[in-house]
């Protein structure tokens, strides 16, 4: 759970400091594929830190998070979370109206797919313990 922490953090300070594109969504996105219900937590503390140090509205983006998790976790079988295409047509469409929403842009949609799939492969491989018999399987 530390290098879940850690990865928020990167995320986070990757996002506020040297590039406006939504990382942190990115990976409460994987979190919530990879965890589950049992990534609410994270999701929440990840939503206040980036509105602290973002400065932005606090609560905005806990609630935009806790949304899409709400969203993943309550439509999974009809999403179909297992399909790799689905998944991507879903970061895709959510970083896309989180770019408008927060940051007045669209995002670029190279990197959201290039970054989407290396998070999708990577992450169930270096967090295998965090897995377990969860939702994603690729």
């Amino acid at each position: 759970m530390k290098t879940l922490a850690l990865l928020l953090i990167l995320a986070i300070i990757l996002e506020t400091v040297f590039y406006v594109y939504p990382f942190t969504l990115l990976v409460i996105i994987m979190t919530v594929l990879i965890l589950g219900g049992n990534s609410l937590y994270w999701v929440f503390i990840a939503g206040v830190i980036l509105d602290l140090v973002g400065l932005r509205i606090m609560g905005g983006n806990s609630i935009f998070f806790l949304l899409i998790s709400a969203i993943m976790l309550r439509y999974n079988r009809r999403f179909n979370f297992n399909n790799v295409i689905n998944v991507m047509i879903f970061i895709t469409v959510t970083i896309n109206v989180y770019s408008f929403i927060f940051y007045q842009r669209m995002a670029d949609l190279f990197i959201t797919l290039f970054l989407a799939l290396l998070l999708l492969y990577l992450l169930p491989w270096y967090f295998p313990y965090l897995a377990g018999g969860k939702k994603l399987k690729v």
